[in-house]
């Protein structure tokens, strides 16, 4: 879980978005359980050029790919408004509309892996967390 052998920064990245829906679903079940309001909401902004694969990319063995992909990366990039746009569509727009737990793309609901859905991983990762940071969250 931790990468405690071969890391590897685009599949930590992966791992770390499927957390992040896990974790978004296992909270929603959790507030919904104690009956408090509100809304667990996961999304993804789009492909947003960022500094995110800076190291990665200076290493001699990626200069080709660099040179290459690098530039045909940028048609498929949003810009800093396109990727706030989800983010602030599910800040304002109305409860009714929202599905608590679920994850947004392109300001609408988003299909996820199978995976990343299974309630059984969600609860899971939850419990992991609580004891690496040794705490008990009180949901």
């Amino acid at each position: 879980m931790n990468f405690e052998r071969n890391f590897d920064a685009g599949i930590a990245y992966c791992r770390s978005k499927i957390a992040n829906i896990l974790f978004t679903r296992e909270l929603q079940a959790r507030m919904k359980n104690t009956g408090k309001q509100g809304f667990a909401l996961s999304l993804h902004p789009g492909v947003i050029p960022t500094e995110i694969n800076r190291e990665r990319m200076s290493k001699a063995g990626n200069i080709a790919l660099k040179v290459v992909l690098f530039p045909l990366f940028f048609i498929f990039c949003k810009n800093s408004w396109q990727g706030a746009q989800t983010t602030l569509y599910l800040t304002l727009e109305s409860n009714e509309k929202l599905e608590g737990g679920e994850y947004y793309k392109d300001c609408k609901r988003a299909d996820s892996s199978d995976f990343s859905t299974n309630m059984e991983n969600a609860r899971r990762l939850w419990k992991v967390s609580e004891e690496i940071l040794g705490i008990k969250f009180n949901l």
